[in-house]
């Protein structure tokens, strides 16, 4: 062997240890997520619509997730969650954010007392839960406004006075007797209104306080699940006036019996405007392969100040998923919206049907 020869070898056995020593003394990282592609047709009687009725539709998201066990039987973790849909800001329910980058990163401790995350993640009532369905079109955070542009009023449990997913501390009890409390104090609306998730906001809605309380049982041959949520924060520290404050409530309920499954959420926001909803979904699985759903959404909101009116928004969807196996399910949804506008604004109805896969990895 050649001298060359012997110092490539030499070098390779090295860098091939220094590897598998920083392998060793780091988390395992895995990488998951899922992917959405939809075709639909949806016509609607919005004055001026130009959107053409048929289109095709996708959206995705990739985690890469690292948990180990310590030595002192401790888990620790990492989790960030990367919005993977291609575009420029999404449409009238997405809140004015991109489809693209990270909106979720946080850390986490589990230990015999309980679980400690730290990140960028939801407030405590954003475990509240809310109305489950099948199919691509569903009632919590849904799909409708894609295929049906419009005003779309809250259709969620988040109970997160606008905050998203700004970077908060949350702890999560230990279960007992089917109970579990979580409670979150999130500093700032660091998501990103006025600088990046590491800067000091100075502007914004700031001290938001929240909690929940959880509970998950049997009663005879029914599974019970019940959750409430309550959330309070400042708006702003104006010195005249008094200082504005916000708050959101939510609850959730579901009950499953054999092959049914009974959800039903409400949520109230008291913000700039007063926003509520209330919704209930019915799943029935006609097999092991096969899902069927139906579920009705109603978001209201009350504007305040002269001149200004209520604005409504009513989802309906019929859903089916069928599971293909290997983590791909094909999906399809049958929708109506219904939405009023303001005093002197047109709404907007209409009818659409979407389809297509769903894939896990």
């Amino acid at each position: 062997m050649t001298k060359t020869k012997l110092l490539a070898s030499t070098m390779l056995v090295a860098a091939s240890t220094m590897i598998a020593a920083g392998s060793a003394n780091a988390l395992t990282l895995k990488i998951g997520g899922y992917g959405e592609f939809w075709a639909g047709y949806a016509d609607n009687d919005a004055a001026g619509n130009v959107n053409n009725n048929f289109d095709v539709k996708n959206d995705a998201e990739i985690s890469f997730k690292a948990e180990e066990t310590l030595d002192n039987g401790m888990k620790v973790g990492v989790l960030y969650e990367l919005e993977a849909g291609v575009g420029g800001p999404s449409g009238a329910q997405g809140g004015g954010n991109t489809e693209s980058g990270f909106d979720e990163g946080f850390a986490w401790v589990k230990a015999s007392w309980g679980q400690l995350n730290i990140g960028n993640n939801d407030v405590a009532t954003g475990y509240t839960g809310g109305v489950s369905v099948v199919g691509p079109v569903g009632i919590i955070k849904s799909d409708a406004g894609d295929w049906i542009p419009g005003n779309g009023e809250l259709n969620n449990t988040d109970g997160d006075v606008g905050v998203g997913d700004a970077g908060n501390i949350t702890y999560f009890t230990p279960r007992v007797a089917g109970f579990q409390a979580i409670v979150s104090y999130t500093p700032d609306s660091s998501d990103g209104n006025t600088s990046a998730f590491d800067n000091q906001e100075t502007t914004g809605t700031h001290n938001v306080m929240s909690g929940a309380l959880k509970y998950s049982g049997k009663f005879g041959g029914a599974k019970i699940g019940l959750s409430t949520g309550y959330t309070f924060a400042e708006l702003s520290d104006a010195a005249a006036g008094g200082e504005a404050t916000a708050e959101a409530w939510s609850m959730a309920g579901s009950v499953g019996v054999g092959m049914f499954k009974i959800t039903a959420a409400y949520a109230k926001e008291n913000v700039t405007d007063v926003d509520k909803f209330w919704g209930v979904g019915v799943i029935y699985k006609m097999s092991k392969a096969d899902t069927i759903s139906l579920g009705y959404g109603n978001g209201e909101e009350s504007q305040r100040g002269v001149g200004n009116g209520d604005r409504e928004q009513k989802v309906i969807s019929l859903g089916y998923e069928r599971n293909m196996g290997k983590g791909v399910k094909l999906g399809a949804s049958l929708f109506k919206v219904s939405r009023t506008g303001v005093t002197g604004a047109a709404g907007n109805d209409g009818m659409g049907f979407v389809t297509g896969l769903k894939l896990k990895f």
